[in-house]
């Protein structure tokens, strides 16, 4: 199944039972892209380092929760006696996004290759809708050259109908953007590289 939000931009070139291919072809009919990857900003940088100096004293990871449902990674002294804590949740969201786009060389129009708050198993099972800025990303481009890029979907196990009884009402165009595994391809004249990878649920 193709997910619905890269229709417009995409074009079947091998569909199975576990896995859809979709090569981007732009509007104007280009098949070549650059593509860019979001990059942590200074101060995301700046947390990020924060964060790490933090657990740098956790030699030994060690999970907990207390009665609010928050968890934790807890350092211990020789004793056993908690003698340190941060809770899992403060840390840095740049962490968790995965954002990629791509430019067509021949026209320069933008299309999301992939958002990870919004495409993916389990952004698309919470029910909330995610108020969702594009504003304040960096960008690094992923490669110098222009590329052919293909999209690897895993499809989901069950049908529409089966998720449906199971689990309760969702849109079709919203069951097809709740794939498991996305990877995303490019190829140039000679190779084809793993450009990114990530399980959605």
């Amino acid at each position: 199944m193709v997910p619905e939000y890269i229709k417009h931009a995409g074009k079947v070139i091998k569909e199975d039972d576990t896995h859809t291919e979709v090569e981007l072809v732009c509007e104007c009919g280009e098949k070549c892209f650059h593509v860019f990857k979001n990059e942590p900003t200074d101060e995301e940088i700046s947390k990020i380092a924060q964060w790490e100096k933090r657990l740098k004293g956790f030699r030994k990871i060690e999970g907990m929760s207390d009665e609010e449902g928050n968890v934790f990674l807890v350092k211990r002294n020789i004793f056993g006696k908690i003698v340190d804590k941060v809770r899992i949740s403060d840390m840095p969201e740049v962490s968790k996004i995965n954002f990629l786009k791509s430019i067509c060389v021949s026209c320069g129009r933008e299309y999301v290759v992939f958002d990870n708050r919004i495409h993916g198993y389990d952004a698309n099972c919470e029910s909330e809708t995610k108020d969702i800025s594009y504003n304040g990303f960096v960008f690094a481009k992923v490669s110098d050259e222009a590329l052919r890029i293909v999209v690897k979907y895993e499809n989901n196990s069950e049908s529409y109908e089966e998720y449906v009884e199971s689990f309760g009402y969702v849109s079709r165009e919203k069951f097809s953007n709740m794939f498991g595994w996305i990877y995303i391809y490019g190829y140039n004249e000679k190779s084809r590289r793993l450009i990114f990878e990530e399980e959605t649920s």
